[in-house]
């Protein structure tokens, strides 16, 4: 009897390998990504801030010929007899974002980053939840319903009345962006070869649907209308998704739903025009898992816990997923704005990204943890570069700060996809989800950390890139002591060693404790 994880691995080569149904599998999930995509991107064009000024028409006790009539985008004017306060403002039409809606400026400009953040909240919160219930009830169910709430909450969120609904309603979007990016390319990897996983890991799908946003937003200059489209987008995928692709077969082979998962099997032989596998081998084989897994075990994050090897994992992990969220989102808001067209913009802040795809060469030659390391370690240097540029007075300060800056972009980008695509191989199957989500959520956090760090930057310059490099050098040597998973069969299965479990040593400790105290008694 071969090994249940090898067995696997050669039953998806023996029924096509890459073929017709993982095309279309790939297609369909990576496709809807665009919906989670667009989700979270809306901000970038919501929380913009329109040309406006101030309706001078509505200002009592002001002398309008003592005002230079150029200069008329003011929250408070003082002029030689008054001071008076704009409490009406006219936003240029060319564009409606959530802060022409609301007249979300002056005294009321913190509140489009509120909003964002509540996202981001949702996101982490996302990422918790959608592990656990990924692992429980399965996969397609779970991704299913994260369409689902983005098609209802997208849709409800354009009909919003006021900025406080808007924002609540960005939360739950915001969970269910979490839903999808924990669980997507888990669904997928389940059902590829291992020579495959590499190379949809760098597919630049996130760079392609960023810039497909760009347009979108220049088409369209309705913060409604964006919301919307991408509800709207949604529904295709959603019921092309539950009609064609199945549960994942390894989530079932570990859950004893051998039958069902013969026929998922069964399926893709049949579209991918291969011979199934007998019934009789098939179940002999996977039976095994019976020796593995206890029928009806629920799996949680304390299973990751409690096993020493996967929590060394776990708290490594951890840092560089961290680094990663702040650095991406610390680096895209805190290079500073463009100049020139704001949708040019946002395409070529897209564009940067497809160095990432550069990074499927690396990780089949040197592997996953050496490709991360290295690209951490030449964005950290590239951040120690821009930290001291922007301590300095030089000629061109600027321009130099813009290229090391995107850089560094470019390298977190590329070790974040490497990072992903090891961290879905080291988890076995039956947490492979709750380990996902959870450093989603870490990632999550470490976005939220990067805006403060960006505002006390505008006092201590340099902080940001100098923060960013040490937190590149770190996850660096983390990542090292990581084992490497290139060409490995996926683990389904925890092995379990109650010998050396957290618990049991926890437990080891305060009996003996105990004993202590006891004999001291007498």
């Amino acid at each position: 009897m071969t090994d249940l994880n090898e067995y696997l691995e050669e039953t998806i080569d023996d029924i096509g390998g890459f073929g017709l149904f993982q095309w279309i599998l790939v297609i369909l999930i990576f496709g809807s990504k665009i919906t989670d995509n667009w989700s979270t991107l809306m901000m970038t064009f919501g929380g913009v801030v329109p040309n406006w000024r101030c309706d001078l028409t509505t200002l009592d006790g002001l002398e309008i010929n003592e005002y230079n009539m150029s200069e008329i985008e003011f929250c408070e004017l003082t002029t030689s007899n008054s001071s008076v306060k704009c409490n009406s403002r006219l936003f240029e039409p060319e564009m409606s974002t959530v802060v022409s809606e609301w007249d979300l400026v002056c005294e009321r400009s913190w509140i489009p980053s509120t909003i964002t953040s509540l996202q981001m909240g949702g996101l982490i919160a996302g990422g918790f939840i959608s592990g656990q219930m990924a692992d429980t009830i399965g996969r397609k169910l779970t991704y299913a319903s994260a369409l689902s709430a983005l098609l209802v909450f997208n849709t409800a969120a354009a009909f919003s009345t006021s900025w406080q609904m808007l924002a609540a309603l960005r939360f739950f979007i915001g969970m269910g962006c979490g839903f999808v990016s924990s669980v997507n390319f888990t669904f997928v990897l389940e059902f590829t070869t291992r020579q495959s996983r590499s190379l949809l890991r760098f597919l630049p799908c996130r760079e392609v649907f960023g810039i497909l946003y760009a347009c979108l937003c220049w088409w369209l200059h309705d913060w409604r209308y964006i919301q919307i489209g991408t509800a709207t987008l949604v529904v295709p995928f959603l019921l092309l998704i539950i009609w064609f692709v199945p549960e994942s077969f390894r989530w079932l082979v570990i859950h004893w739903k051998i039958q069902k998962a013969y026929e998922v099997i069964k399926r893709i032989a049949k579209v991918n025009d291969k011979k199934s596998p007998e019934y009789e081998k098939f179940h002999a084989e996977v039976i095994q898992v019976k020796d593995l897994v206890s029928e009806g075990k629920k799996y949680s994050i304390l299973d990751i816990i409690d096993n020493p090897r996967l929590l060394k994992f776990t708290l490594l992990l951890m840092v560089a997923w961290f680094s990663c969220g702040y650095g991406a989102y610390g680096i895209f808001f805190g290079v500073g704005q463009l100049a020139g067209n704001i949708y040019i913009n946002l395409i070529l802040l897209n564009v940067v990204g497809f160095v990432q795809v550069t990074g499927w060469y690396f990780v089949k030659c040197i592997g996953r943890k050496w490709t991360i390391s290295m690209f951490f370690v030449i964005g950290g240097c590239s951040g120690v570069i821009v930290g001291i540029l922007q301590i300095l007075d030089i000629n061109d300060k600027e321009t130099f700060v813009t290229i090391f800056a995107l850089i560094s972009k470019a390298c977190v980008a590329t070790g974040w996809m490497s990072l992903m695509l090891l961290t879905a191989e080291l988890y076995p199957t039956v947490v492979r989800s709750i380990g996902s989500g959870l450093h989603n959520a870490t990632s999550g956090i470490g976005t939220m950390v990067a805006p403060m760090v960006i505002y006390a930057s505008q006092k201590i310059p340099g902080l940001l890139y100098m923060v960013f490099a040490g937190l590149m050098f770190l996850s660096a040597f983390f990542v090292i002591l990581l084992p490497e998973t290139n060409n490995q069969a996926l683990e389904d299965t925890i092995d379990v060693d109650s010998k050396n479990s957290v618990s049991k040593k926890i437990k080891s400790v305060f009996n003996k404790s105990e004993r202590k105290d006891y004999g001291s008694l007498n």
